[in-house]
């Protein structure tokens, strides 16, 4: 969770004239002068509003905190709905400051697979964002143990990688440069896209970290789960 002083997000501090390099608590990382970071250890929550966020889902569950992870809200147990459900979110607090930068993060969980409703459940994590909505973005999708860089121009989603393999607790990294979008997954390649077309957005207007994430009920009582994030960071 952000550090906030008078409801607002930390963007910047000096201790002893110089600047803060970053900030730690119970041995995490917990502020970053480089960008957006985002920790989910501020306890349970069925939404993200508390931890700065914006929902745009209109489903039954929205994307929320589950023992230290992002994923959508759905109850593990008990009675449920019967259904598929999906919610996207947009980080308020802050943007990132340029087109150029990273979006880094750790996957608690590989995520489940497909079942007889929903072929994939997706979560996805955005990079140049649209400020005011959910419509844009380059970022990364994470389904059942693969990830892969995915565009979204006006809404729609375009995976535009071949799949790499991850698993719980491994940390992705996509490092974009003008139109190469470079992803590791521990520091190894995972893969590319040169958007030699610059169809990707770019722009004051386009520096939002975006979220999308998964999860459904079949009628034999079985939930299936997009991946559930540790962490992540945005400059």
């Amino acid at each position: 969770m952000p550090i906030r002083i008078a409801g607002k997000a930390l963007q910047g501090g000096r201790l002893t004239g110089k600047d803060l390099a970053g900030v730690r608590y119970g041995g995490k990382q917990v502020w970053s002068p480089g960008g957006i970071f985002l920790g989910f250890d501020d306890g349970d929550a069925d939404d993200l509003t508390g931890y700065g966020f914006v929902h745009y889902g209109s489903d039954l569950y929205s994307a929320g905190v589950d023992n230290g992870a992002m994923r959508l809200a759905q109850p593990d147990s008990g009675p449920g709905a019967i259904g598929v459900y999906r919610d996207d979110v947009r980080y308020d607090d802050a943007t990132a400051t340029a087109d150029d930068g990273y979006l880094a993060f750790r996957a608690a969980t590989p995520g489940s697979p497909g079942s007889f409703s929903q072929s994939k459940y997706r979560t996805q994590l955005f990079a140049r964002g649209s400020n005011g909505g959910v419509t844009h973005g380059v970022g990364v999708e994470l389904a059942n143990s693969t990830a892969a860089i995915v565009r979204r121009v006006a809404g729609t989603d375009n995976v535009m990688t071949d799949t790499y393999t991850f698993g719980g607790g491994d940390v992705g990294r996509l490092k974009f440069v003008g139109d190469l979008w470079t992803l590791t997954i521990n520091g190894a390649f995972a893969a590319e896209w040169d958007d030699a077309g610059s169809s990707a957005a770019s722009g004051a207007s386009y520096r939002s970290l975006l979220a999308r994430v998964d999860a459904g009920r079949e009628f034999n009582g079985a939930r299936y789960f997009s991946p559930a994030i540790d962490w992540v960071e945005y400059g």
